[in-house]
């Protein structure tokens, strides 16, 4: 009998840098900070090594994270003109759909090996296999067809991104896109533009555009009633996608959530335990199902009850090749104190460190 186990290690690594950009058209100097995840995972057999898990997967992390600084960019538009650079287009569009790719070239790989082990097979079984080949032989054409296919879906949907289109008007940018900087008289880096902020993106009255690791939650002031909040832990609010989030809340407020979350939990469980047994009783079921049926269906209910549950911030994956979340809030109040009194990172100017320019000369000349 064969047993495995294995211990997974997920890390996710964060950084930054500033971009300097000189504009096709005018020839205008500016800046933008472009933020990106890393993620780095890695198994230890049967827990041998466990002690290197975390830092390995932190390597990978940092790797990936590293990757796609290099590669991507964000389409940040010349302040002056609106023109967006033909390079700054390109990059973005190759950090777009990335795992359609993946997807698709692991899918042809798995459909051509699996008919080679099928035509063997085969082959062996019949002793020749000239009436089974276009059998044989079919799953990786279609394999390989699918897999064209996403290939030139991904294309279409890269080339689309035309964000020029306009040209001089000011283009359509994707949600969260970071402003353009500029060196003011004291060399340091302020937004281009006095009507833009280093803040959050509104989206709507109860939303906005969130960037891990360029945005942050105001954890001092509680999201429901603006009370002073107590310290909160990363709950997911949105577990179907797998996305953890900090919700600030007080005391009171907090209590009110875990009644009103565990309220929700069993009231469903139990609606569905009543309706099935009464459903089970018409159906003449007998004692022992119905036991099993109320089991089974009550757990399933708990469950979907809790995916379901409505926090007051709950996030959605706007794209998660740049880590930008939509996030909602129950209280459009809390949105308008985040966007409008609580001050980030990048809100301060800060002196511009040239070394970052230097760093990009030296790369270039390599």
């Amino acid at each position: 009998m064969f047993f495995y186990f294995g211990v997974t290690k997920t890390v996710t690594a964060t950084r930054s840098k500033f971009v300097s950009v000189c504009c096709e058209k005018c020839a205008c100097s500016y800046f933008y900070e472009l933020t990106r995840n890393g993620v780095g995972s890695t198994v230890a057999h049967y827990g041998v090594d466990l002690s290197s898990l975390g830092s390995t997967a932190e390597q990978k992390a940092e790797l990936n994270v590293k990757h796609q600084l290099a590669i991507d960019a964000d389409l940040v538009p010349c302040p002056k003109c609106h023109w967006i650079n033909d390079e700054l287009i390109e990059r973005y569009r190759n950090g777009r759909f990335e795992h359609w790719t993946i997807f698709a070239r692991n899918l042809a790989v798995a459909c051509i090996a699996g008919t080679l082990i099928w035509g063997l097979l085969v082959y062996m079984a019949q002793q020749g296999f000239r009436d089974w080949f276009p059998y044989v032989v079919s799953p990786a054409i279609l394999g390989v067809f699918i897999a064209a296919t996403i290939f030139a879906v991904r294309r279409w949907r890269e080339y689309s991104i035309q964000p020029n289109r306009n040209y001089p008007e000011e283009p359509t940018l994707p949600m969260g896109t970071p402003p353009a900087l500029v060196l003011n008289d004291a060399q340091e880096l302020v937004t281009a533009r006095p009507d833009s902020s280093y803040r959050y993106i509104s989206i709507d009255q109860h939303s906005m555009a969130f960037q891990i690791g360029r945005h942050a939650i105001d954890s001092s002031v509680c999201c429901v009633c603006l009370g002073n909040a107590a310290p909160a832990a990363s709950l997911k609010v949105n577990p179907i996608l797998d996305v953890s989030c900090p919700i600030p809340l007080c005391t009171a407020c907090s209590r009110k959530l875990w009644l009103k979350r565990w309220g929700q939990i069993i009231g469903v469980s139990l609606l569905v335990s009543v309706v099935t047994s009464l459903l089970a009783f018409l159906a003449g079921v007998n004692e022992e199902g119905i036991v099993v049926v109320i089991l089974i269906l009550s757990a399933i209910s708990g469950v979907l009850a809790n995916l379901f549950f409505k926090f007051p911030i709950r996030a959605t994956v706007a794209d998660s090749s740049r880590g930008m979340l939509r996030l909602s809030f129950t209280n459009p109040n809390y949105r308008s104190h985040i966007y409008e009194t609580v001050p980030i990172k990048e809100v301060t100017p800060e002196k511009l460190d040239f070394s970052f320019l230097q760093n990009q000369e030296t790369d270039s000349q390599e």
